[in-house]
């Protein structure tokens, strides 16, 4: 946290109000002094505590990636590290797991999902062929195989992830990246 406080106090600007606050000080304004000091402390806690937060939502966001994922590869399923997942392949999901990856349905049976931390769906979202689903969601019932069309930060989560850790501390993360409505799925989440 400390390193985080630093980083809000040696900004530019908090540096110029500090000049300024030194000068004013020197003139012998103490009541302009201390509304500079003022701004100073308010900026930085405010700064200071935004930046926590995003890092906070970075660190939950992180927590809901997969950590392995089961893949057809050479006309065999393998458990492999999710980060190994590539688009263009096929993923096979089953009741539990994370989907490591934004993905179209290939084939499934009886397969829902909760997506409710991407969507804010309150119930799993039933699944059909042809449907597309997002990283981070968990499967709540049947099997599916799916084909990949993003991974890592071009998937809708890695662009919420990497919104919130690109965004300057005065900034609100309000962008995401969602590739995979550009896939030819519907425009809004079914």
């Amino acid at each position: 946290m400390l390193a985080t406080v630093w980083e809000q106090v040696i900004d530019r600007v908090i540096l110029v109000l500090l000049v300024a606050a030194i000068l004013t000080l020197a003139v012998g304004d103490l009541a302009d002094m201390a509304v500079i000091l003022a701004v100073i402390v308010l900026n930085t806690t405010l700064g200071t505590a935004q930046q926590l937060r995003s890092d906070r939502a970075l660190a939950a966001l992180s927590a809901m990636t997969a950590r392995r994922a089961t893949v057809l590869r050479d006309g065999r399923l393998r458990d492999i590290d999710a980060g190994e997942v590539v688009v263009g392949g096929l993923v096979e999901l089953t009741a539990g797991d994370i989907v490591p990856a934004d993905a179209v349905i290939d084939r499934c049976e009886s397969f829902t999902v909760d997506e409710s931390m991407l969507t804010g769906e309150s119930v799993p979202v039933g699944k059909e062929t042809g449907d597309g689903i997002l990283a981070g969601s968990v499967v709540t019932r049947g099997r599916a195989h799916a084909l990949v069309i993003a991974t890592a930060h071009a998937t809708m989560m890695g662009g919420i992830a990497h919104s919130l850790h690109s965004q300057p501390a005065s900034g609100t993360p309000c962008r995401c990246n969602c590739r995979i409505w550009d896939a030819g799925l519907p425009s809004e989440p079914a």
